[in-house]
């Protein structure tokens, strides 16, 4: 994935708690579908890739959505 592909918005789906996530992702902020409730994400671009992080205050998770460009792992 291109660094200007990661600057875009973008849909991105995985498993978040055991349960399926849906998020559509763009430059601050996702919001994702999480089992049957709706959830709300910051959005971190760091030199290692593209992360969610919960808004929940009482939720700490960081979870990987996009790998930098030659990223081998």
């Amino acid at each position: 994935m291109s660094e200007y592909a990661l600057r875009r918005a973008f849909w991105w789906e995985g498993e978040w708690r055991g349960k399926q996530m849906s998020c559509f992702v763009t430059g601050r902020k996702a919001v994702c579908k999480v089992g049957d409730k709706m959830a709300a994400f910051y959005v971190f671009d760091t030199p290692q890739g593209v992360y969610l992080k919960p808004e929940i205050k009482l939720v700490d998770d960081w979870i990987k959505v996009a790998h930098r460009g030659d990223d081998s792992g």
